[in-house]
């Protein structure tokens, strides 16, 4: 699990990449899939 240091650095990268319009760190930054976990929301197994 990312501490939440780690987690800040990485937004706080994507953000600058972002307004650099530096697409390529941007888009290494972004994983390729992402599951999305609704568990809190309808209950059941993540």
């Amino acid at each position: 699990m990312m501490s939440d240091q780690s987690i800040s650095d990485t937004v706080t990268r994507l953000l600058h990449a972002v307004d650099d319009l530096d697409r390529n760190t941007a888009r290494a930054l972004l994983a390729d899939r992402v599951a999305p976990d609704y568990t809190s929301l309808w209950g059941g197994e993540p």
